[in-house]
């Protein structure tokens, strides 16, 4: 444990590891500078409006004439009667419970193959709003001054890009191999097997809390503002062909363990980097080559390798009023990246271990 207080105590009297963390904060709290930007939700609210109503309207009669199954036109009759309970309504909870049951005989349509070329992502949109209106007090946010301080992490995390990620763990880890004398994390402390994989994990484990403290800053600063909001505020997004259904809290719990998993996958590959395996070190290179191929073939190339999760907001979710895309094309992507990444740090671990046991051995 000697090596890794050694390592603790230089990396983090190293200035230079926090501009990175700094930067994610930047971009967390870069959109509260714009309070007008709109979220989508504007185009939420004009479903429910008079274009919409006179749109279902010519719609149903044109089924009459068409002579449409009558299960189907009886469906559009509830649609055009919640349309104008919703143009009616005098409160949000009126508003809301109208629009939930006209989204509500949209899924059912979807469900009978109506505009079956988009049924996942008009359900996508439609389990949104019934969601919202599900809330003890439901609500759209129609521009990013609005957002309390967990849907709007939830919204606009995906914007910090992807090196942040990334470069955050791997700077931590390089403050620690450069501060040392002969430029090797492993040459320090008396337990020189377990104690290199101590320092590996914690180069990891503290970029990972540095980065928790940019988003814990950024929300303390919206909430000042607009309050916490509610953590069951919906998330509905689509990975491959999956639907997902989550809240923001939740959203950002899972984007919470990618980012440790990225963080300490980083933090034991630089490690791994820097351990000599006999005379000579381990192939470090080679390893990363491997790991990095997704980076050359694509995003969702190579599900195997850990650089295919560096995209957070893709693999953990995000808030978003409407679903144009899926997020990534592998369905269950966050229970894989974490299977994933924790392999990987598994097996760099066992790198690390077997390394300095070879050279400790080579030593006596």
């Amino acid at each position: 444990m000697g090596q890794v207080r050694t390592v603790a105590a230089v990396t983090t009297r190293t200035p230079w590891i926090y501009v990175l963390p700094a930067l994610v904060a930047l971009f967390l709290l870069l959109p509260s500078l714009y309070p007008e930007a709109s979220t989508g939700g504007a185009d939420i609210l004009e479903r429910y409006g008079a274009e919409n109503y006179m749109e279902t309207s010519r719609r149903l009669q044109q089924w009459r004439d068409d002579g449409v199954d009558g299960e189907l036109v009886a469906l559009e009759e509830r649609a055009l009667e919640a349309l104008g309970r919703a143009r009616e309504a005098t409160d949000d909870k009126a508003f809301f419970r109208a629009a939930a049951d006209y989204e509500n005989v949209t899924l059912a349509l979807v469900e009978r193959g109506v505009w079956e070329d988009d049924e996942l992502f008009m359900r996508a949109n439609s389990l949104n709003v019934v969601r919202i209106a599900g809330l003890a007090e439901p609500v759209v946010y129609t521009a990013v001054g609005e957002l309390p301080a967990l849907p709007y992490l939830a919204f606009v995390y995906e914007q910090v890009p992807w090196l942040l990620w990334v470069g955050t763990p791997c700077l931590v880890a390089v403050a620690g191999v450069l501060s040392r004398t002969n430029g090797r994390l492993l040459a320090l402390g008396p337990c020189q097997v377990v104690g290199s994989l101590g320092s590996g994990l914690f180069s990891g484990l503290l970029s990972w809390a540095m980065v928790m403290g940019a988003f814990v800053l950024a929300a303390l600063v919206v909430a000042a503002r607009g309050g916490w909001g509610d953590p069951a505020y919906p998330a509905v997004f689509v990975q491959g062909d999956r639907l997902e259904t989550l809240g923001c809290a939740d959203v950002l719990l899972r984007a919470s363990a990618v980012i440790l998993a990225l963080s300490l996958f980083v933090g034991m590959l630089v490690e791994a980097a820097f351990s000599p395996v006999g005379d000579g070190r381990v192939p470090a290179a080679v390893v990363a080559v491997f790991a990095l191929l997704p980076m050359v073939v694509g995003h969702d190339g190579a599900p195997w390798a850990p650089w295919s999760y560096v995209h957070v907001a893709q693999t953990a979710g995000v808030c978003a009023y409407f679903n144009g895309g899926s997020l990534s094309e592998t369905p269950q992507a966050f229970p894989l990246a974490l299977t994933v990444l924790f392999g990987w740090v598994t097996g760099l671990s066992v790198l690390a271990l077997v390394g300095n046991a070879l050279r400790r051995t080579n030593r006596l």
